[in-house]
């Protein structure tokens, strides 16, 4: 974007971070998570609001070196300059300076349905830092005293923070630290009702993320190894701890654990992993309680792999008349956990699911030698039967005027099972 070189000053520019090294290496930027939003300013067309934090710290932890979030600044951008490209007017203007938990930056709006309040965590403090957007532009900053004080390693990369979709609830979460959810008040700005929640066991990775179901009421919560659901309206919120998954090891070079989650605009929450992978794991129903969730690993297949990161996207819609997701949305779920797969031939892939008219049959591997593909219905029947090309990646099959249901898909190779799974036809 014009003007867009130079944000985020501090150790990432003085460090060479964010230098292009070529072709042979690649520039890392800020490897902080969750440090950047955008909102639109309000009753300004065309203008928007990056709040986006710097690391200008440096401290030796547990025998390493990390480099901490320092600055809140926010920057400038008109979207209707440069061709709808849009330019930069303003960069790194210093809101605060202070310790600041890594990945605590969240913003929701304020009752009045056009301003915003944009929150952090001090690092070694119990203080959140709440800061207003109004028509008049970036407000002073609010100190208030709440909650733990954050143990020092929650400030690298190690949970996640959010609001509701509604914008009443409010969770600081990660391994160490815990569950610390919180009411809050969008119309004074001001947080309420602490309640810590102890519910992670020990795991060897710090990692962990979360996310609220779109109509706000269940809160998941990850640690590497294990996905656990919350009712925030039980009486007792920390008894009503479910666990939805437990971390399933399918022997990958770089593992797959359970990481950082965003709510969709399909209603559905999707889960990044810490290493590089080409898939995000799935809540299909995160609005139903206990297993009706329908959590899948490995739920959607990406193009290419993908590590740690995921965008920040607060409720935009909050306050109007559209509604937080449209569930309507059909979406690209494999449902790898609800199905047998075999262990001869790990890489077939199907989307979407549910599916209205077709499928896409995927093998990046390409399909095997007399490899047929064959749709059940759940008793046994044999519905649509399909030969595939040996060496094709990819097939396209039309379900014709077969009836919306539950059906069973195999696919064999030389007359051996080699790949078998759930699909639901919807009309």
């Amino acid at each position: 974007m014009m003007n867009g070189e130079g944000l985020d000053v501090g150790v990432v520019t003085d460090y060479g971070f964010c230098d292009d090294f070529g072709e042979e290496e690649f520039p890392s930027g800020n490897s902080n998570l969750q440090s950047s939003l955008a909102l639109p300013y309000p009753q300004h067309d065309s203008l928007y609001i990056l709040f986006h934090y710097s690391q200008g710290i440096y401290d030796e932890m547990n025998g390493n070196g990390y480099f901490f979030s320092q600055n809140l600044n926010t920057s400038l951008i008109d979207m209707k300059e440069n061709e709808g490209v849009g330019e930069v007017k303003e960069k790194n203007t210093l809101i605060f300076s202070d310790t600041i938990v890594s990945g605590s930056l969240a913003a929701v709006k304020n009752s009045n349905g056009s301003d915003w309040w944009i929150t952090s965590r001090l690092r070694k403090h119990n203080e959140f830092v709440t800061v207003p957007l109004t028509e008049e532009g970036v407000g002073e900053p609010v100190y208030q005293a709440i909650g733990d004080t954050p143990p020092l390693f929650f400030a690298h990369n190690s949970g996640q923070s959010l609001f509701s979709p509604d914008g009443t609830k409010f969770v600081l979460y990660n391994r160490i630290a815990q569950v610390q959810l919180y009411d809050f008040d969008r119309s004074t700005g001001q947080f309420d009702n602490f309640n810590r929640i102890d519910i992670i066991p020990y795991d060897s990775l710090i990692v962990g993320g979360a996310a609220f179901s779109p109509d706000s009421r269940y809160l998941y919560v990850s640690g590497a190894f294990h996905l656990y659901q919350i009712d925030t309206e039980a009486a007792n919120p920390a008894e009503s701890v479910t666990l939805i998954a437990e971390w399933e090891d399918r022997g990958l070079n770089f593992p797959d654990y359970f990481y950082r989650m965003q709510l969709g605009p399909d209603c559905r929450i999707y889960m990044t992993t810490p290493n590089g992978s080409d898939f995000y794991h799935v809540i299909n129903k995160p609005n139903e309680a206990g297993q009706a969730c329908e959590f899948f690993q490995q739920g959607l297949h990406l193009p290419r792999p993908n590590s740690l990161s995921i965008p920040t996207f607060p409720n935009y819609r909050l306050d109007t008349d559209s509604p937080v997701c449209d569930p309507s949305i059909s979406a690209p779920v494999v449902m790898t956990s609800a199905s047998a797969v075999f262990p001869e031939q790990r890489d077939y892939r199907f989307s979407p699911n549910p599916a209205v008219h077709y499928i896409n049959l995927e093998n990046f591997s390409g399909f095997g030698r007399k490899a047929e593909w064959t749709l059940y219905d759940i008793n046994g029947k044999v519905v649509m039967n399909k030969k595939l090309i040996p060496g094709s990646e990819r097939t396209r099959i039309d379900f014709g005027a077969t009836a919306a249901g539950i059906y069973f898909q195999t696919v064999t190779e030389e007359g051996q099972p080699v790949w078998r799974t759930r699909l639901v036809i919807a009309r």
